[in-house]
């Protein structure tokens, strides 16, 4: 579950969220990169719930921005689906320090995408 602070009503309502995802066994994992705020709240969320797995955010993002075509008007413009676009705009591996966390146990590489229509 990935709720953002700043769209489910505040800090309180989405530790609420994290309440009932841990009381039901769903990964909580706090996604708010829309703002230098939210992304705060969202990060001290985290750290309050022990299913949170920022390792998984990250690569699940990741594949997402890498499945996708690069948007008109964005560095990635042009680049089709399945390149790696953060390889190809930057020309460095992305995944360096997501492996880098993984190996130290601060979380895992592996997700499960649902999508809810």
């Amino acid at each position: 579950m990935q709720p953002d602070v700043t769209k489910v009503g505040g800090i309180s309502e989405e530790r609420r969220i994290g309440w009932m995802a841990q009381e039901n066994g769903v990964r909580f994992i706090p996604h708010g990169w829309n703002t230098a705020v939210g992304l705060a709240a969202d990060l001290h969320l985290s750290s309050a719930f022990a299913s949170t797995d920022l390792v998984a955010i990250d690569q699940a993002a990741y594949d997402l921005v890498t499945a996708a075509a690069g948007l008109p008007g964005s560095r990635g413009e042009g680049l089709g689906a399945g390149v790696d676009k953060f390889r190809e705009i930057t020309g460095i591996d992305g995944t360096v320090a997501m492996r880098y966390a993984e190996a130290r146990a601060l979380g895992t590489r592996s997700y499960e995408l649902k999508t809810i229509e």
